[in-house]
């Protein structure tokens, strides 16, 4: 088995996990693999660690390979450096997943999460002015619908009861082979597991997926969570980040969603900091983030990408103004969560296990566990919610 330390979304989290159980037999050595990400400045920072870190602590004649977002934008610089033995871009990457598919079944029964993470798509054709992933991954390809059944019947049968979904646009699932995610989630086998989706575009989210992600929420076979990314409240802002919704079509897609499914809880991406962000902009998204009813949000403060079109625009929002726009949304995400959290008090919620006593309920809250009783990591316990 490799050694896999991985850095980034929960896609490449995903081909971590595969990668641990790669067979580099021929190689005849212990393998190291650091799979990188390079999404912000701070992921390159994380990434060259954690490279670092792995190249002084790893055995002598163990070999290091070096792959991800990062081997692909910086792929010369890694080759450079002595202690790297093998740097697989992004591409070289899938490539190696794929041929593992070919070899037989993914060893999923190896993976140590509570929840595995099943990638079922990758690459995206939106395009977005600040996003360097796109360039790095390409257009749209997806798993077929057959394999991905295939995978999530292997993952029940090994006693999974919580399965993510994820790709880098899931809701594109599909697009590149005549079909689509609400009929993959039609098509879904019974057993006992629930499944998560990650996050999915708004654009993307259409009235027949709502109607079927309100029928399997309200089966259980489906979590109440939903991760939409806004990024920006500013209509100005979302033109210049090339985004393909408005202000308008956001806010009803939202109000659509909780009124089909009252008790979902919703999370947003937010960024900060984009290029000509003056404090108005900023106003108006935190005038949109209270406007609507999310459960939590992820903040980001702006990071310029060589190559991406946003490179092209002044970066002209200090790094303090982002640091206070980032300080004043985490307080706003913190109420948020209270006002979502306190309506399940003294509630039943059905929880995974997961470790150090805590659990994830299926509307994504993180809840502790009772200290005096045994749960089994990975297994769902219905559990009575206490004050928070």
């Amino acid at each position: 088995m490799n050694i896999v330390k991985t850095v980034g979304c929960r896609l490449n989290q995903a081909e971590g996990d595969l990668l641990i159980n790669y067979p580099f037999e021929t190689l005849k050595k212990p393998i190291y693999i650091v799979n990188t990400c390079a999404v912000t400045q701070e992921a390159v920072r994380t990434s060259w660690k954690i490279i670092r870190r792995t190249m002084r602590d790893k055995p002598k004649k163990a070999w290091l390979i070096v792959t991800g977002c990062l081997a692909s934008v910086e792929r010369d610089k890694l080759m450079e450096c002595e202690g790297i033995d093998l740097v697989l871009s992004q591409n070289e990457k899938s490539a190696f997943l794929t041929k593992l598919f070919q070899l037989g079944d993914y060893p999923y029964a190896q993976i140590t999460r509570s929840r595995p993470l099943l990638k079922v798509q990758d690459g995206c054709n939106n395009h977005c002015s600040f996003c360097i992933a796109c360039l790095i991954r390409g257009p749209v390809k997806s798993t077929p619908i057959r394999i991905v059944l295939q995978q999530i019947s292997q993952l029940i049968n090994y006693g999974y009861q919580e399965i993510v979904l994820t790709g880098l646009n899931l809701g594109c699932y599909g697009q590149d082979q005549n079909y689509s995610l609400n009929e993959l989630l039609k098509s879904l086998p019974n057993g006992n597991y629930r499944l998560r989706l990650s996050s999915l575009q708004p654009e993307t989210i259409t009235d027949e997926l709502i109607e079927t992600l309100q029928r399997l929420m309200h089966q259980g076979r489906l979590c109440r969570h939903l991760h939409i990314p806004l990024q920006s409240g500013d209509e100005r802002i979302l033109q210049l980040m090339n985004r393909h919704y408005t202000i308008k079509d956001y806010c009803h897609l939202i109000n659509k969603i909780i009124t089909k499914i009252p008790e979902i809880n919703i999370g947003t991406d937010i960024i900060v900091g984009f290029p000509t962000e003056d404090q108005q902009s900023f106003e108006k998204t935190v005038q949109i983030v209270n406007q609507l009813p999310f459960g939590y949000l992820h903040i980001f403060p702006y990071s310029v990408r060589h190559g991406t079109a946003a490179a092209t625009l002044p970066d002209n929002v200090s790094r303090q103004e982002k640091k206070e726009r980032v300080f004043q949304l985490r307080l706003l995400s913190r109420k948020k969560a209270i006002a979502y959290q306190s309506k399940f008090n003294q509630k039943y919620l059905k929880i995974l296990a997961e470790e150090q006593n805590r659990g994830l309920s299926d509307n994504y809250l993180r809840l502790p566990l009772a200290k005096d009783k045994r749960y089994q990591k990975g297994k769902i316990y219905e559990i009575l919610v206490g004050q928070f």
